[in-house]
């Protein structure tokens, strides 16, 4: 008791044994083989680890397995079909590619539209002869003005078959049609004819015996062939053209007739009543005389020409050297090169040498100072110079300014300043004119005094410009109320001067000022500065 019997371990260390499935019920037992099996101890292997999931476990070949056998790609599962009928030679369409195969073709069309096309050689030249034909047979058609135009255009272009060219049918239908007496555009200014009148009254048919159409005008031209259909057919015209009468007989060569290029008449023109035509006014100033644009050329281009001519006249000169016109020119030494132009020369006397030396580069400066001067302009020349370009600027354009100025006489230092500095630029610059000097103010029909003084200036464009200047640095004393000590009144363009005397002064009354200026004609001037409001400056 208590010992071992028969090398059995002792009952107490073995387990229960699982409870063992009953064999009657078979629906029992499957369900309870799920708790059976994670009760189960999963088995060890050799090494004592525990062995690995069935779904783990390498699977042992089977003897009726074939290693030579190709394995197939599972990425490849959802084609193997398609790819054993493409080994059989059958034929396979890829569904997804069937609905993309409009789009793909839209796109093939897109891509031939944008792609760049060589239009073939005469295929524009073709279209224009073919429109120049159509338009010569509706030329033809216009010219006729019988009933059998159809007919005509019909044998004539019956010679023309045997051609394909459209132009060989414009030559012929253009050779054989008169030209206008008159084109359309120009009929508009023909006066009205007494035959057209009485034609249009049916006087003129009366004497026939037959009615005669009025001529057709420029807007209402038809073709003969309406209302023939094979004809029509046969020029290609359309047949919804208005119908317009033919001109036959003694009415086409009257027709012709009226229709003359020196009876053309701009009044004529049924537009001329309704617009305003003034009449041709002389300008007040004769225009300024056309002169030749001279050739203005840029900087590279006057450097060119500097160095072509002078490379010119050095040519010249050594010509004039190798014939022995004139002297070779002494050698231009200096103390930079003065043992080179001596050589091998023995020199007594170095300093000597460079003396002789110094004294022929200050000859050539001396000379050089020499030919600059003689070509400066003496100071009697530059005011001949000056005056003539004054002249000819107020012939080009005479203008005249006026000034309005509040006070030239208080202070008395600072008038005199001023009188001065107006009298002086108006003579350097030779303009004419006069400064009327008013010290009591002038009485207006309104009650208001004012005071005012004139300066009347004339010349030309450009010395108008500089006087102008020169005043506006000229310092006026202020009006008390406020208003500026000068002002620009007028300035423009006059027929001729109305002073012909140098500028001058003249200290007068209002009475009196109003009087002088009438003398010359020049009163408005006053009646205009008396007129402006206080507060213009007038670009001063």
């Amino acid at each position: 008791p208590g010992g071992r019997a028969g090398g059995q371990a002792p009952d107490f260390a073995k387990k229960p044994a699982d409870p063992p499935l009953p064999l009657g019920n078979a629906g029992e037992a499957q369900a309870l083989a799920p708790a059976l099996a994670g009760k189960r101890k999963r088995p060890s292997g050799n090494d004592g680890m525990p062995a690995p999931p069935a779904s783990k476990r390498p699977v042992p070949a089977r003897p009726d397995d074939d290693d030579s056998r190709p394995k197939a790609n599972p990425y490849l599962a959802h084609i193997r079909g398609e790819l054993d009928d493409l080994k059989s030679g059958a034929d396979v369409a890829d569904p997804r590619l069937e609905d993309d195969e409009a789009a793909w073709e839209r796109r093939r069309e897109q891509r031939e539209r944008r792609a760049f096309k060589i239009v073939p050689q005469g295929k524009f030249v073709q279209k224009a002869e073919e429109t120049r034909a159509e338009s010569a047979v509706k030329e033809f058609l216009r010219t006729r003005g019988s009933r059998d135009a159809a007919n005509q255009l019909t044998l004539l272009l019956s010679t023309t078959e045997g051609s394909d060219s459209a132009s060989a049918i414009r030559e012929t239908l253009l050779g054989n049609s008169a030209a206008p007496d008159m084109e359309w555009w120009d009929a508009a200014f023909c006066p009205p004819s007494t035959s057209r009148k009485k034609r249009k009254r049916g006087e003129l048919a009366e004497g026939e015996g037959q009615p005669t159409a009025e001529a057709p005008g420029p807007g209402a031209e038809q073709s003969p062939c309406a209302g023939d259909p094979d004809a029509a057919q046969a020029v290609g015209m359309d047949q919804t053209e208005p119908e317009t009468p033919a001109v036959e007989g003694n009415a086409m060569d009257e027709l012709r007739m009226e229709r003359d290029y020196s009876k053309l008449r701009i009044e004529t023109q049924k537009t001329f009543t309704l617009v305003e035509h003034p009449g041709a006014i002389d300008p007040i100033a004769p225009g300024a005389p056309v002169h030749a644009v001279p050739l203005f050329l840029t900087k590279e281009e006057r450097k060119r020409k500097r160095r072509q001519q002078r490379r010119e006249r050095h040519q010249e000169r050594q010509d004039q050297i190798a014939a022995g016109l004139i002297p070779p020119p002494p050698p231009k030494i200096n103390l930079g090169n003065m043992m080179r132009v001596i050589g091998d020369k023995v020199v007594a006397d170095p300093s000597k040498l460079e003396a002789y030396v110094k004294d022929q580069v200050q000859q050539r400066i001396d000379n050089h100072n020499a030919r600059n001067q003689a070509l400066k302009l003496t100071p009697v020349e530059r005011w001949e110079k000056s005056r003539a370009k004054l002249e000819t600027d107020a012939k080009t354009s005479l203008q005249t300014a006026v000034y309005r100025i509040h006070n030239l006489s208080h202070p008395a230092e600072l008038a005199s300043s001023n009188r001065f500095k107006l009298g002086v630029h108006a003579r350097k610059l030779e303009l004419t004119g006069c400064a009327v000097i008013v010290e009591e103010p002038f009485e207006l029909e309104t009650g208001k005094t004012v005071r005012c003084s004139l300066v009347i200036v004339e010349g030309g464009q450009k010395a108008l410009d500089k006087y102008h200047k020169q005043v506006k640095r000229i310092k006026f004393p202020d009006d008390p109320q406020g208003r500026p000590g000068c002002a620009l009144v007028w300035r423009g363009t006059v027929a001729e001067r109305f002073f012909n005397r140098q500028f001058l002064f003249r200290d007068l009354e209002p009475q009196g000022a109003r009087g002088f200026l009438a003398h010359f004609k020049a009163s408005h001037f006053l009646d205009l500065a008396l007129a402006l409001p206080d507060d213009h400056v007038g670009g001063m």
